[in-house]
């Protein structure tokens, strides 16, 4: 039997055919389980992930029906390797899992094969090695659970395996004299991981070594231009020095010595996992459209702070910018910079969990933080504000480490440096607005009425980036009109998006739920002024 969660998640039996494992619930318990195989799993863990938090009042009887169907789709194919695969164990379950069964296994061993045959002087049999690990990705990693808060560690995690094994398949290439053949995907897989810097490095070595020198240098430029634009951070020393050495035209540059390692910038292996760089944040397909100076702001906040909290009104663009801050300052944090997602996280108690979790299952998080520089980026912290103690504490006990929070609230701590996120100025909203008009219409050109209809919006990114998905079906005045209500309008969003992000009315309420009954009886009454109002009233 064989397992694989490199892409959806998927079950081939001794057959050669795919199991069918029953609905959502029961493919739910097998990727839990399989991120723990040979481990005993909890039923309360189970039932936390199963239900996001929320479990029914029958959650634990559900289960126990949800494992069951799973057991006998698995006994129905082939028996575990020593007795039954699926076992109830300790208040739990484990899943018995053989050698090589799992893909994310058999993976993991041949890019263990590919590094010792290539430090062995054997870049073919290496290169046949890595390229076996490459294929075994069947798309993006659990693409069925791509939400859920269980798999988000695990996604980043085999996310910077997959890019890190596909540079070093393209070293080894490249060592064999193979450069006009892996052009075509280098430029790819730059336009993927437009950030990663080995990548862009090999490109542009490819392009020189095939007599495309011009070209190269466009390349630099081009890497230049994604880092200090969109991140505001300079190439690396040694993308810059091979730039120099493309513009210098050094003969070094066109050796490749098929038995060693390639030691140039962008060629050269990188397993050391504290190298610079490790950034493990989601991947965003369009630029930060104004917030240079808010950037800048931050950046020269972190020389002095390491515990700085994003906050705003929802909808204000706290998470891009965080995210954009935290990319900044990935050369100061030689042990990576650290995606924790907190809106699926129930309850405060449960945060040092998630900082765990996404930092790899670390057993004892205080002593792993200790020794380390790394900087943890918490999102939408608002709904567990009575974490900001441990997370405080987590802090001074870590002097190498950092942290960002994004909030709706301040997390009221000593060491804590507030930022308010405030909206676009009137520029940067037109041309947020009009970058996200052109992705629906792309002949669409801001007319008369768009500085009205970015004020109506209060200059907020979301509702800007919600309100110009109209713009195909309505003109700018009828869009305008509309905006007279808001929020049945501002619907129909990314469907990428967060669901709390996906309209405007669902920004709102997560706001509301957040508080108290009697602040929601006062949030009721004060609708009934259309603008602001003074104290006394």
């Amino acid at each position: 039997m064989r397992f694989g969660i490199l892409g959806p998640l998927q079950v081939i039996g001794d057959d050669g055919r795919e199991l069918a494992l029953g609905g959502r619930m029961p493919r739910t318990v097998l990727a839990i389980l399989l991120l723990r195989a040979n481990e005993v799993v909890s039923s309360d863990r189970l039932v936390e992930e199963l239900w996001a938090g929320a479990p029914p009042a029958s959650a634990a009887k559900g289960l126990h029906v949800h494992v069951s169907r799973l057991r006998r789709a698995l006994a129905a194919s082939h028996p575990a390797p020593g007795g039954e695969r699926l076992v109830t164990a300790a208040g739990g379950y484990l899943l018995r899992i053989g050698p090589d069964e799992l893909d994310v296994q058999r993976c993991q061993r041949l890019i263990g094969e590919g590094r010792s045959l290539l430090a062995a002087g054997r870049p073919d049999q290496a290169l046949a090695a890595l390229s076996g690990a490459v294929e075994l990705w069947r798309g993006d990693v659990l693409a069925d659970f791509q939400y859920d808060a269980f798999a988000q560690a695990e996604i980043a995690r085999l996310g910077e395996l997959r890019a890190a094994v596909l540079e070093e398949r393209i070293a080894v290439e490249m060592l064999l004299g193979r450069e006009a053949q892996v052009l075509g995907e280098l430029e790819r897989l730059v336009r993927e991981y437009p950030y990663r810097e080995r990548l862009r490095g090999q490109l542009m070595l490819a392009l020189y070594r095939t007599g495309r020198q011009a070209e190269a240098l466009a390349a630099y430029r081009a890497a230049r231009s994604a880092l200090v634009d969109e991140l505001g951070i300079e190439p690396s020393v040694e993308l810059r020095q091979l730039h120099e050495a493309i513009l210098a035209q050094d003969r070094a540059l066109l050796q490749a010595d098929p038995g060693q390692p390639a030691t140039h910038a962008g060629v050269g292996a990188t397993t050391d996992e504290r190298a610079p760089g490790r950034v493990h944040l989601p991947v965003q397909a369009t630029p930060l459209i104004g917030r240079e100076r808010e950037l800048a702001e931050l950046i020269t906040l972190a020389d002095s702070h390491r515990l700085i909290t994003l906050t705003g009104t929802g909808g204000a663009g706290k998470t891009r910018l965080g995210m954009a801050f935290a990319a900044s300052l990935a050369n100061r944090y030689p042990d990576g910079v650290w995606w924790v997602p907190l809106a699926m996280v129930s309850e405060a108690r449960l945060v040092p969990a998630a900082i765990a979790t996404a930092l790899g299952d670390i057993a004892d998080l205080p002593m792993y933080l200790r020794g380390r520089a790394l900087l943890l980026v918490l999102d939408n912290f608002e709904h567990v504000i009575d974490a900001a103690r441990a997370v405080a504490e987590l802090l001074s006990g870590a002097p190498g480490c950092g942290v960002i929070v994004t909030s709706r609230e301040r997390l009221g701590v000593a060491a804590e440096q507030e930022y308010p996120v405030a909206p676009l100025s009137r520029d940067a909203a037109v041309e947020l607005f009009t970058a996200r008009a052109r992705q629906v219409e792309p002949g669409y050109e801001p007319g008369a009425e768009i500085d009205a209809i970015c004020e109506r919006l209060d200059r907020l990114p979301l509702a800007l980036e919600l309100a110009a998905t109209r713009v195909k079906l309505l003109s700018e005045q009828q869009l305008l009109t509309r905006l007279e209500q808001r929020l049945p309008l501002l619907a129909g969003g990314r469907r990428d998006l967060p669901r709390r992000h996906s309209t405007m009315r669902a920004t709102i309420a997560w706001s509301y739920d957040l508080l108290t009954r009697p602040e929601q009886r006062l949030f009721t009454r004060l609708a009934v002024f259309v603008g602001s109002f003074e104290l006394e009233a």
